[in-house]
């Protein structure tokens, strides 16, 4: 038997599209491998993305939480501040005579002045005048020349001290606002340092 020329001719189409197919086949299983390998990197990159960004919400979070309880603290502290503050503005518009006399004259004397006019509120007027009277030395007694003026002023308690060149306000809302805002800053410096 003879192998004609055609027959020889499909013989070797048919080993040439089996190298091709074997060859095909093994691009594809490498294709498929670098495809799998790619699919994993991506993956890979991919969790690893979702992680960080799963780890970042977790700190934002917890950055949020921090600044929600130290805001909390803030306000309960200033809230504290704020009742004491309270507190002692009655106890300073309870002072007895000896009490408001001594405050009076530590607080002239801190002026170091020696010519003043106090102004006080039109509830104490009388309190004052009673203290103030020539009857009552103790308090004109080291204070220099400083009267009490016929007119009153709007605060709540404490007096203003006038002069020629300067007012100094020590009605007890100014000294206690002095003495919140000074410890206002240090909570906030404790809490946020």
């Amino acid at each position: 038997m003879s192998t004609s020329v055609y027959d020889k001719i499909i013989e070797k189409a048919k080993l040439d599209a089996s190298k091709i197919i074997a060859d095909g086949t093994e691009k594809v299983k490498e294709l498929d491998l670098l495809t799998k390998e790619e699919v994993e990197k991506e993956k890979s990159a991919a969790l690893k993305d979702a992680s960080l960004k799963d780890e970042e919400r977790v700190l934002v979070y917890k950055a949020s939480l921090e600044q929600s309880f130290n805001q909390q603290r803030l306000a309960h502290q200033k809230e504290l501040l704020q009742k004491v503050i309270d507190q002692t503005k009655q106890e300073l518009m309870n002072l007895s005579d000896n009490e408001l006399i001594a405050f009076v004259k530590n607080h002239i004397r801190k002026a170091n002045i020696e010519k003043a006019i106090i102004k006080v509120n039109e509830k104490d007027y009388d309190r004052y005048v009673k203290l103030f009277s020539s009857n009552n030395n103790q308090m004109l007694d080291t204070l220099g020349d400083v009267s009490l003026a016929k007119d009153s002023v709007d605060i709540s308690g404490g007096f203003i001290i006038e002069n020629e060149y300067f007012d100094i306000d020590n009605s007890f809302e100014v000294i206690l606002d002095e003495i919140k805002d000074k410890y206002e800053s240090a909570l906030a410096k404790m809490l946020f340092e």
